[in-house]
């Protein structure tokens, strides 16, 4: 029973692949000129069926940006739209996350090197572990440390830390909270 179980998750978790893999590439079009980033976002949402999910604070959404990719993968037009901005992207899903690439400054003259904190970024989807629905709006914060964040409209977070050992907390009302060392 139990290896029909997980040979039935193994095949789904096949096909989910496969439709995203298919989603990246499907042929679109999107041609903008000095448009904000949120509404070329918005048309290539409208022609597919991605949802794009980034934290405001950190992407500019009003941004201006230039495009035109005629009958190109969704995955072309992403590169194309992102290259030379400090934007990545990746796919999770159903979803497209952008987060900000930090570029190291560089000096001219040498100086003595202060090695900075390594920071890691911790990012994923709460999602009812039952019904596999999202939740929306449950708080993932760092125990014993003033630092957290909400899950988006997508049940998405993403959180920033320095280098080092944690423990997170995931709460949402109703729920029991979760603890998980990391």
């Amino acid at each position: 029973m139990q290896k029909s179980i997980l040979k039935i998750i193994f095949l789904l978790l096949i096909i989910f692949n496969f439709r995203i893999e298919a989603t990246a590439q499907k042929k679109i079009t999107v041609v903008a000129k000095n448009r904000p980033l949120s509404s070329v976002l918005n048309k290539i949402e409208k022609e597919t069926n991605l949802k794009f999910s980034y934290l405001t604070n950190q992407i500019k959404s009003e941004q201006k940006v230039s495009i035109i990719a005629r009958r190109k993968s969704v995955k072309t037009v992403l590169k194309i739209l992102f290259s030379g901005t400090d934007i990545s992207y990746s796919f999770v899903e159903k979803q497209v996350i952008l987060k900000p690439i930090f570029k190291k400054k560089q000096t001219s003259k040498p100086i003595k090197k202060v090695k900075e904190a390594e920071k890691i970024t911790i990012s994923g989807i709460l999602k009812d572990s039952i019904s596999g629905e999202v939740l929306i709006g449950a708080t993932v914060s760092v125990k014993g440390k003033p630092i957290g964040v909400s899950t988006n409209g997508y049940g998405f977070y993403s959180l920033s830390l320095p280098k080092g050992n944690y423990v997170l907390v995931f709460s949402y009302i109703g729920f029991e909270k979760k603890y998980q060392e990391i």
